[in-house]
């Protein structure tokens, strides 16, 4: 099972991607459950995925393994990254220009924040991550929110993730867990209104990169 654990965008944006250890050790990682029963691994630097794997037919949208495969993959065709694989994790090692991308969706999201008095003014609930579940509190959740409703890709909206959960620095600089991407995959599918509909002034809870909850 592909997974990861949850890096932060103070680990991230202060060093940029330049100061990315060469070396992934293992006891630098900790593991994030992505949510898919099929296995991915990476191959020839890409990722590929074994088993089946089907867009969900329930009334809810969720994020499937294939789609996660995918992404990486538009990822490291864009330069953004090189997948790696640790311990059945997936991890993601930015590039220059990756570790831009994350910046540039981090700020602009941070920036029309900044003139929202309202909605940034007010933290109500926690941001943190436990062994299968991501909190956002009120304002990153409203972060988040913005970011799907005028970028609205996976890529754009898991920047965000990483710039919100601070405080909670997992591996070496410069690398993200591929997790990440499944659950702002997961995010995009449902959509901005859904996920602010979750959220009912305390933010919101991502279990298991399956499920969002009300904190």
């Amino acid at each position: 099972m592909a997974s990861g654990g949850i890096a932060t965008g103070s680990a991230l944006v202060p060093n940029s991607a330049v100061a990315a250890s060469n070396s992934t050790s293992e006891n630098d990682l900790e593991s994030w459950n992505s949510g898919f029963s099929e296995e991915v691994t990476v191959r020839d630097g890409r990722v590929t995925m074994t088993g089946v794997s089907a867009l969900s037919s329930e009334s809810e949208p969720k994020y499937s393994a294939q789609e996660f495969v995918q992404d990486i993959n538009k990822g490291v065709k864009k330069g953004f990254w090189k997948p790696v694989e640790r311990g059945g994790d997936i991890w993601l090692k930015l590039t220059k220009s990756g570790s831009q991308y994350f910046e540039d969706a981090i700020s602009r999201t941070e920036t029309s924040q900044t003139s929202r008095i309202a909605l940034s003014s007010s933290s109500c609930g926690v941001t943190k991550r436990t062994d299968d579940e991501l909190y956002l509190n009120n304002k990153d959740t409203s972060e988040v929110v913005y970011s799907l409703r005028t970028v609205g890709t996976t890529m754009a909206v898991a920047g965000v993730i990483v710039g919100a959960v601070g405080g909670i620095s997992v591996g070496p600089v410069g690398v993200i867990p591929g997790a990440i991407l499944s659950i702002a995959g997961l995010l995009v599918n449902l959509g901005a209104s859904y996920v602010s509909s979750k959220n009912l002034g305390c933010g919101v809870e991502v279990h298991n990169a399956k499920t969002v909850k009300s904190q």
